[in-house]
Protein backbone atom coordinates (compact mmCIF):
# COMPACT_ATOMS: atom_id res chain seq x y z
CA UNK A 1 0.00 0.00 0.00
CA UNK A 2 1.51 3.24 -0.78
CA UNK A 3 0.54 6.84 0.90
CA UNK A 4 0.82 10.22 -0.68
CA UNK A 5 0.64 13.63 1.92
CA UNK A 6 -1.62 16.26 0.04
CA UNK A 7 -1.15 19.74 1.97
CA UNK A 8 -3.63 22.45 0.97
CA UNK A 9 -1.33 26.26 -0.06
CA UNK A 10 -2.66 27.55 3.02
CA UNK A 11 -0.79 25.00 4.80
CA UNK A 12 2.54 26.19 3.51
CA UNK A 13 4.87 27.70 6.07
CA UNK A 14 7.73 30.39 4.80
CA UNK A 15 10.11 31.61 7.83
CA UNK A 16 12.11 34.55 6.54
CA UNK A 17 15.38 35.05 8.14
CA UNK A 18 18.10 36.70 7.32
CA UNK A 19 20.87 35.39 4.28
CA UNK A 20 23.56 35.29 6.73
CA UNK A 21 22.05 32.84 9.08
CA UNK A 22 21.00 30.73 6.64
CA UNK A 23 23.54 28.02 6.85
CA UNK A 24 23.94 24.73 8.56
CA UNK A 25 27.92 23.88 9.88
CA UNK A 26 28.77 25.77 7.36
CA UNK A 27 26.74 24.96 4.41
CA UNK A 28 24.06 27.29 2.42
CA UNK A 29 21.17 25.58 4.23
CA UNK A 30 18.21 24.77 1.74
CA UNK A 31 15.73 23.34 4.81
CA UNK A 32 16.46 23.48 8.53
CA UNK A 33 14.84 22.24 11.53
CA UNK A 34 12.28 24.04 13.28
CA UNK A 35 15.40 23.72 16.55
CA UNK A 36 17.48 25.21 13.97
CA UNK A 37 15.27 28.32 12.96
CA UNK A 38 14.47 29.16 16.75
CA UNK A 39 18.31 29.16 17.10
CA UNK A 40 18.10 32.10 14.37
CA UNK A 41 18.60 36.11 15.39
CA UNK A 42 16.67 38.22 13.26
CA UNK A 43 18.64 41.08 14.11
CA UNK A 44 16.19 43.67 13.75
CA UNK A 45 16.82 47.26 15.10
CA UNK A 46 14.00 49.22 16.63
CA UNK A 47 13.87 51.60 13.46
CA UNK A 48 14.35 48.15 10.48
CA UNK A 49 11.07 47.08 12.35
CA UNK A 50 8.83 49.87 12.02
CA UNK A 51 9.66 50.14 8.34
CA UNK A 52 8.50 45.90 8.05
CA UNK A 53 5.85 46.76 9.90
CA UNK A 54 4.73 50.02 7.78
CA UNK A 55 5.76 47.71 4.37
CA UNK A 56 3.92 44.71 5.99
CA UNK A 57 0.63 47.27 6.02
CA UNK A 58 0.92 48.22 2.41
CA UNK A 59 0.34 44.88 1.83
CA UNK A 60 -2.13 43.39 3.72
CA UNK A 61 -4.33 44.82 6.33
CA UNK A 62 -3.24 44.63 10.20
CA UNK A 63 -5.85 42.50 12.11
CA UNK A 64 -6.37 42.42 15.86
CA UNK A 65 -3.98 39.28 17.37
CA UNK A 66 -4.59 37.11 20.22
CA UNK A 67 -1.25 38.02 21.77
CA UNK A 68 0.63 40.48 22.69
CA UNK A 69 3.41 38.72 21.43
CA UNK A 70 2.39 38.42 17.97
CA UNK A 71 1.26 40.94 15.06
CA UNK A 72 -0.96 39.52 11.95
CA UNK A 73 -1.58 40.56 8.60
CA UNK A 74 -3.61 39.37 6.36
CA UNK A 75 -6.02 36.36 6.87
CA UNK A 76 -4.85 33.13 8.25
CA UNK A 77 -7.08 30.86 5.98
CA UNK A 78 -5.82 32.73 3.08
CA UNK A 79 -2.91 34.66 3.37
CA UNK A 80 -1.17 35.56 6.32
CA UNK A 81 1.86 37.05 7.86
CA UNK A 82 2.86 36.61 11.27
CA UNK A 83 5.50 38.43 13.04
CA UNK A 84 6.65 37.07 16.70
CA UNK A 85 7.69 39.62 19.18
CA UNK A 86 9.43 39.30 22.68
CA UNK A 87 9.11 43.09 24.48
CA UNK A 88 10.73 45.00 21.53
CA UNK A 89 12.77 42.78 19.74
CA UNK A 90 11.57 40.69 16.47
CA UNK A 91 11.60 36.89 17.16
CA UNK A 92 10.39 35.49 14.12
CA UNK A 93 8.36 35.77 10.48
CA UNK A 94 6.81 33.67 9.19
CA UNK A 95 4.31 33.85 5.80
Amino acid sequence: MRYVLMMAVWQFVIDLIPASAARVAGVAAVRMSRAQLDETVLGFSAAHAEVLFSKLGRLLPEKPSWSDGLRIWGDEKADDIQVSIDGQAIEGIQF
